[in-house]
């Protein structure tokens, strides 16, 4: 019977939908989670647990990446002003120096310091900035929101039909009963 097979409870390679900051072998952990909470049997069932787990990976997913667009330190790097900057760096550069100390020499990579109100005026510059961006991601997590409670709702539905399928008892025919003339 496919319900008892373990190799088929994992569905299509979540690779194909996955970017490549997220990891496969933590959407299939959180695949596992989510089949011993909710409990599927068929392939129907498991199916539309699948669709709910892609439901919450991309609300993750618009989350992050409404934060990057926030994020006052992740400019996007343009190749001209890299190209230049390469320039200047090669121009000032002492006569004398190697020239494997450049190659050795890694520039600094900046990270948020965690809850400084500082940020708050580049945060709010960028926000108003991209409002047109983000609220498109805004709508991308509301569609995603209702698509995942529909998702739970069929799958609850398909629950209650098998359950009520497998408690019918079969009942005999009602047999007439005509008074006797006696």
């Amino acid at each position: 019977m496919p319900d008892d097979d373990p190799t088929m409870r994992r569905l299509p390679n979540p690779a194909r939908m996955l970017l490549a900051d997220e990891s496969a072998t933590e959407y299939d952990a959180l695949l596992q989670d989510y089949f011993a909470d909710m409990e599927p049997v068929g392939a129907l069932e498991r199916r539309q647990v699948e669709l709910i787990l892609r439901c919450d990976v991309d609300i993750d997913r618009q989350f992050r990446m409404i934060a990057q667009h926030l994020n006052p330190l992740g400019e996007e790097v343009n190749r001209g002003a890299q190209m230049l900057a390469e320039w200047y760096r090669l121009e000032l550069r002492h006569p004398n120096a190697p020239e494997d100390e450049d190659a050795q020499r890694k520039p600094p990579t900046l990270t948020l310091p965690e809850g400084d109100a500082r940020l708050t005026p580049l945060i709010a510059s960028r926000y108003a900035q991209r409002r047109e961006l983000i609220a498109l991601h805004h709508r991308e997590v509301t569609f995603a929101e209702r698509r995942r409670r529909q998702a739970i709702e069929l799958l609850y539905r398909m629950q209650d039909r098998r359950r009520r399928a497998s408690s019918q008892v079969e009942v005999a025919d009602a047999e007439v009963i005509e008074p006797s003339e006696a």
